[in-house]
């Protein structure tokens, strides 16, 4: 079975829960779905990716202990 089909079938279920909706919006969700949840996922990169950054810093460059940073 292709990663096509099986996402096929997952969508088939989704679509049973979505029973007021046409099968053109159910067609709009699902192309809508993908760039949503990598928008959120690229966003939640560059937010954690700051905080990493800004804990690393401290550590590093001021010696900081991590344990003092992780109760802040």
């Amino acid at each position: 079975m292709t990663a096509w089909q099986l996402c096929d079938r997952a969508w088939s279920r989704i679509a049973f829960w979505l029973p007021f909706a046409t099968r053109v919006d159910r067609y709009f969700l699902r192309e809508m779905i993908f760039p949503f949840l990598s928008g959120g996922l690229i966003f939640v990169t560059i937010l954690t990716g700051h905080m990493l950054y800004w804990a690393l810093d401290k550590i590093i460059n001021q010696n900081v202990p991590a344990k003092d940073l992780l109760l802040m």
